[in-house]
């Protein structure tokens, strides 16, 4: 099970290419907060009323305890 020598050559060489190329560093542009905040919503304003809303869409709603007798709970369908 030896490595040939020409094989061990090849595969340093190869190595020493790829860290080579991964240590430059490459020069890229910067993005800038402008980029970044074009998908906000704006916010309640005097300019955008129609983001103001006086409750929530979806309110939460807890769930029904089996105290309850919820319509889907088990103590509902049994039979008196």
């Amino acid at each position: 099970m030896a490595v040939s020598k020409a094989m061990t050559v090849l595969s340093l060489s190869s190595l020493l290419v790829c860290a080579i190329f991964l240590g430059e560093e490459v020069e890229g542009l910067r993005i800038g907060y402008g980029a970044l905040s074009r998908d906000d919503i704006p916010g309640c304003s005097f300019m955008h009323p129609e983001n103001c809303y006086k409750m929530k869409i979806n309110p939460y709603q807890r769930g029904c305890e089996p105290e309850e007798r919820c319509r889907n709970s088990l103590s509902y369908r049994k039979n008196p």
